[in-house]
């Protein structure tokens, strides 16, 4: 009984190695017939395209249809996408059939800033991000007297991820202006007004104020009536007709 029982256990380890040399040997031989994008769609500020992503792809590693699966460097091909500025990350995948399969989450602007070298996008994470090549997607501009490379990026991006993160205020103001002071004015979508805003300091408290001042303020006089509202004083709103 004993010895029945060996023959048995050689024999299923036999065939499980030769299984896996069959796999194996067939995995090596299989070409890769296809790739398949798939795209983080939690944005529709789009960046780049899925044709954008096999160019880079094939920047690195040439066209890939028709190569053996086994010969494409996946961990080269995933940090030639990965250094793109416009991704913020990607992953990529093999399957035994031949699909290559990429997986690509864009980054998400939340302000254009127009300046002297043509400008750029600020995203949610903070990055400095290049112009794309296709696509400008909408979101709150801003311009003015922008220095590149002192605080009033940051400042800038504090404003905005502000605003980007409330549906009213996103919907409601179009553009940050920085003027000589380097403090800042809002230009609303609605409404003929500027909202002077002052430095990018208590931001939630004066957009509470602004909020206040539409829900109640305006319920009684048309705010095209007035031409600034001044928010930089404590406790209070200035409105100037």
């Amino acid at each position: 009984m004993k010895k029945r029982t060996t023959i048995i256990w050689g024999g299923l380890i036999l065939y499980l190695v030769v299984v896996l040399v069959f796999v194996g040997v067939k995995r090596n031989s299989v070409v890769c017939n296809s790739l398949k994008i798939t795209m983080d769609d939690s944005s529709s500020s789009r960046l780049i395209d899925q044709m954008e992503v096999i160019d880079l792809l094939e920047a690195v590693d040439g066209k890939m249809i028709g190569e053996k699966m086994s010969s494409i460097n996946l961990a080269l091909l995933e940090d030639s996408l990965n250094a793109n500025p416009l991704i913020k990350s990607a992953e990529i995948y093999k399957t035994i059939d031949g699909v290559l399969e990429v997986s690509v989450v864009q980054r998400i602007p939340v302000v254009r800033v127009f300046s002297g070298n043509g400008g750029f996008y600020i995203d949610t994470d903070a990055n400095l991000l290049p112009l794309p090549n296709k696509y400008r997607p909408r979101v709150i501009i801003a311009n003015g007297y922008i220095k590149e490379k002192n605080e009033i990026l940051s400042n800038i991006y504090d404003l905005a991820i502000f605003i980007y993160n409330n549906d009213f205020w996103r919907a409601q103001i179009a553009q940050i202006y920085v003027n000589k002071k380097q403090e800042f004015e809002l230009i609303p979508r609605v409404g003929s007004h500027t909202i002077y805003f002052g430095k990018a300091e208590d931001i939630e408290n004066k957009f509470t104020k602004l909020m206040a001042m539409y829900e109640y303020g305006f319920q009684t006089v048309d705010w095209n009536s007035y031409t600034e509202i001044n928010l930089e004083f404590n406790n209070q709103v200035v409105c100037i007709k």
